[in-house]
């Protein structure tokens, strides 16, 4: 499999209308159990990007996973299990939530963690090889956000898109949906997509990955 490439994207109805604000709901109920990353910034669940790859190791991963697995499992089952199966029906293959791994978890950016001084560095989606499963950069793999609230400009994300003649390459704007299933390989250079955003706004998601492992594809966090 390449190492990179063209940035395609996947995306496919999950939630009906209306039903994101129940999740939010849980949410906001289970703000005791968010971890605080940074200004503005929280997350329900433990992510190997911010728990391994930043410093980390998977001893730390595992005990914060160990404590919000649960959490996760008791409020949000319905939500996962829906974006399990279908994720299977996209890719054509079944999926199975990881062993010895985060479930999906969620990203919490409010108002602080929105502003422009803060946007994300264009980067790939290879935290998989950070873990003690033999995994290799190659290795398939993909990335999903189920949006459950954008800022009141909206939100998404940005690929870096190769143009003939500019080593820069352009970037291309990819505009969330409420509700839907987003999923895309993680190996074309991308990043958050910022807009504009007031006191009032938060960008809150789910987030996932999904590796091929000898036992079928695994969905972690």
């Amino acid at each position: 499999m390449p190492f990179t490439d063209d940035g395609q994207v996947r995306r496919t109805p999950l939630l009906e209308d209306g039903a994101a604000s129940g999740v939010i709901d849980r949410l906001l109920a289970a703000r005791d159990r968010w971890t605080r990353r940074g200004p503005g910034f929280f997350t329900l669940g433990a992510a190997v990007y911010l728990d391994v790859a930043r410093g980390g190791d998977y001893a730390r991963y595992r005990t914060h996973f160990g404590r919000s697995n649960p959490v996760i499992r008791h409020h949000f089952a319905r939500l996962t299990e829906r974006v399990r199966d279908r994720l299977g029906l996209l890719i054509g293959e079944p999926c199975a939530f990881g062993e010895g791994l985060a479930l999906p978890g969620f990203h919490i950016f409010l108002q602080e963690g929105l502003q422009s001084a803060l946007r994300d560095n264009l980067h790939l989606d290879l935290q998989h090889t950070r873990l003690p499963m033999g995994f290799r950069a190659e290795t398939p793999s993909l990335t999903f956000t189920v949006p459950l609230e954008m800022p009141h400009a909206g939100g998404g994300l940005e690929t870096c898109e190769i143009v003939a003649g500019n080593p820069r390459g352009r970037l291309v704007p990819h505009d969330y949906r409420i509700g839907e299933l987003f999923v895309h390989s993680g190996r074309a250079l991308h990043r958050r997509l910022h807009r504009p955003v007031t006191a009032e706004c938060r960008r809150i998601t789910l987030q996932g990955h999904a590796i091929r492992a000898d036992r079928g594809w695994q969905i972690y966090w």
